[in-house]
């Protein structure tokens, strides 16, 4: 969530940044504000009221103290009219909270002013290229293809057992899933000093909340009840990457900066209900319901890497197999070794990597801190 200071004090740089997203994100903005104001109004009207109680109340002490009861009652029937104004100014306040909160829920990122303008995909600047495209004397097999030659996934069946927007892996495909996990997770944990953590596979609202897929991407994602229990929907919910729980282990936790950087690797099943038609799902692997993927997060103060003078300089270095690495970049310097430790893993199996830079697109993109 954004700073509400920061869209108080530079609402125009706020709404400029959120324009060239390109969504209509900065029309939030006026009834943030607006909320805001009406949250502070109201609580600036009950501290005036409280402190006019207190001092009604000394004055109520003084009189019983003086026999005056006639005035000493009235001045109680004045506190009690306080009492519930106050108690009026406080929904009021506490209402004017909850819809500020919820229309900044729904703000993204700020892009930074790096970001390429762009409509789509297409418009991604690419940044580096790493490794060549294969050249073959024959027309390739679509991966589709090659998994269904190959027998390593059964799409038919899949739809067979759960509808579309399923796999089924079998023999060499599901052994392959399976290599490829154990890979990561021990690069990561043998050579880049990650904990490797196994946390549960649902979590409540909250943790969503906490990495910003709710509310916006709410309608994305699998709510769990035991049983027909429909008044249970809503505690629970199937996690769509590793990242949401993991993200959210020292949630509401005040760390010392000397425990700093706090690295965890995990591996999780992840879930989603994406849109798109049934056709999607056969021929693009990663919008599908279920799949299973390793992720990164890395709990760091990176305040000192946002600064100009401690970017690190560029220039590539050469990989023990005599892969040519790219230089490190600015985005690069943001996250610091989570980059590179991702990288890492297309190096040591040698696959291209095309390293593009994002756009702002009519469809927010969200900021993860997730590596594979």
């Amino acid at each position: 969530m954004l700073d509400i200071k920061l869209i108080r004090e530079k609402t125009d740089f706020v709404r400029q940044r959120l324009a060239t997203r390109g969504a209509g994100d900065e029309k939030l903005i006026e009834g943030i504000l607006q909320a805001d104001e009406a949250r502070r109004r109201a609580l600036t009207e009950v501290e005036t009221l409280k402190a006019t109680r207190n001092r009604v109340s000394k004055e109520i002490g003084a009189l019983m103290g003086q026999k005056k009861i006639a005035e000493a009652e009235a001045k109680k029937a004045e506190t009690k009219d306080l009492g519930d104004k106050i108690a009026a100014l406080d929904t009021e306040a506490k209402s004017a909270e909850t819809k500020r909160d919820e229309l900044m829920l729904r703000l993204p990122n700020l892009p930074h002013e790096s970001v390429a303008l762009g409509k789509s995909a297409a418009d991604n600047p690419v940044m580096r290229v790493h490794g060549a495209k294969a050249e073959f004397a024959f027309k390739p097999k679509s991966h589709v293809e090659l998994c269904e030659s190959l027998k390593l996934v059964d799409f038919a069946r899949a739809a067979k057992l759960s509808g579309s927007g399923f796999l089924l892996y079998t023999n060499w495909g599901a052994r392959l899933e399976r290599a490829l996990i154990q890979f990561l997770l021990d690069l990561h944990t043998t050579q880049h000093g990650y904990t490797e953590v196994s946390p549960p596979h649902m979590v409540g609202p909250q943790c969503l909340m906490g990495v910003g897929q709710f509310p916006k991407f709410k309608d994305q994602y699998y709510g769990v009840a035991e049983g027909d229990k429909a008044e249970e929907l809503g505690k629970l919910y199937l996690i769509p990457t590793a990242e949401t729980p993991v993200a959210n282990i020292h949630r509401e936790e005040i760390l010392p900066e000397k425990s700093l950087p706090i690295k965890y690797c995990a591996y999780t099943p992840c879930f989603r209900g994406e849109a798109g038609a049934a056709g999607v799902f056969l021929h693009d692997h990663p919008k599908r319901h279920a799949r299973n993927a390793p992720a990164m997060v890395v709990e760091e103060n990176v305040a000192p890497r946002l600064r100009p003078h401690e970017m690190r300089p560029a220039g590539g270095k050469i990989h023990g197999q005599g892969i040519a690495r790219p230089a490190p970049d600015r985005h690069d310097a943001f996250l610091g070794p989570l980059a590179e430790h991702a990288q890492e893993a297309l190096f040591e199996i040698n696959l291209l990597q095309r390293q593009r830079g994002e756009f702002r697109s009519p469809q927010p993109a969200r900021v993860s801190s997730r590596g594979g």
